[in-house]
């Protein structure tokens, strides 16, 4: 790994992908590992990188309004509540499976 020019901090972000309820129990539900245990995760990274003033990206996938997985407008689609609930610092939303393909 490169190491940042000296007087320059590095530049860091968490980003979290796709945490949406359709993995927990919907269409996509995930079982291993658990998908509540996965958000506990999620979000304890999400505080720490708030906490240690890292910028925290949060990107969720949306599809017509009629698919069955991430309708758009639909609760599936929706991000998981401990995930929605917590702070970020740029939003994101992807009609494609890469979070780095046609997005900002």
């Amino acid at each position: 790994m490169s190491q940042p020019a000296k007087g320059k901090a590095p530049r860091r972000a968490l980003i979290v992908i796709d945490v949406q309820n359709d993995y927990d129990g919907g269409n996509l539900a995930i079982q291993h590992p658990p998908f509540r245990d996965s958000v506990v995760n999620v979000a304890r990274a999400m505080d720490a990188a708030t906490e240690a003033g890292v910028k925290v990206v949060v990107i969720k996938q949306l599809a017509p309004e009629t698919s069955p997985v991430f309708a758009k407008g639909s609760h599936g689609a929706e991000l998981h509540p401990e995930i929605a609930r917590r702070n970020r610092d740029h939003y994101i939303e992807k009609n494609l499976p890469s979070a780095f393909t046609g997005t900002d």
